[in-house]
């Protein structure tokens, strides 16, 4: 099944300094420097990058880089409606948890006056860090909504088959609440009525 790709470069080991999009995480931790991102995500035909800093204490989205691929389709909105940037913030803390922050997430040990020592992050402190910058705010249907058939719309037949799913792992939540949130969005008008025994959904007939 594709599943957004992320690739992280970062040329530097900063000193977690706000000018260099550093700073405090919560529970010691602290981001060293900002960092890129590249996005691969199937059901975008673009070259996504992200520039992730430190804002508010939590990895955050500095900007974003969309640009045409060779020979494909040129940038439009309604494509980016559906980007759902928390999923990719998600997707970059399991690509940095897979080496507990490497040099970009560090543990402080020891502050003075003009200096900070640290070390690198334990298994433990980085789940507990991954779970204190999860999702808190609730989902708005009208995303949910583009979400799902921005998946049906999808040439992959691993997403268009199975949009429910997409819209989990773009949403960085479980299937059976992604089903609850796609029940909603059509109670709510927003996609038409479910059809029986396959995904999708019942159009008007003109």
């Amino acid at each position: 099944m594709s599943e957004v790709q992320i690739v992280i470069t970062s040329d530097q080991a900063g000193s977690g300094l706000a000018a260099e999009g550093g700073g405090p995480l919560g529970g010691g931790l602290f981001l060293a420097n900002r960092f890129e991102a590249k996005v691969f995500d199937p059901e975008i035909p673009y070259e996504l990058t992200m520039t992730v800093a430190v804002s508010g204490g939590r990895l955050a989205c500095e900007s974003l880089t969309v640009d045409q691929v060779p020979n494909g389709p040129a940038v439009i909105g309604t494509v980016l409606r559906s980007l759902v940037i928390d999923s990719y913030l998600s997707r970059v803390r399991e690509q940095l948890g897979e080496h507990k922050g490497a040099i970009l997430v560090r543990k402080v040990t020891e502050r003075t006056s003009t200096t900070v020592a640290s070390r690198g992050v334990t298994s433990t402190e980085w789940a507990q860090f991954d779970q204190s910058q999860r999702r808190t705010g609730p989902v708005k249907a009208s995303d949910v909504a583009e979400l799902y058939r921005r998946a049906r719309a999808s040439a992959d037949p691993a997403v268009y088959r199975a949009p429910t799913a997409a819209v989990a792992r773009k949403l960085g939540i479980g299937r059976s609440y992604a089903a609850r949130l796609v029940s909603r969005a059509r109670k709510e008008g927003l996609l038409g009525p479910a059809i029986r025994g396959r995904s999708g959904e019942q159009t008007a007939q003109r």
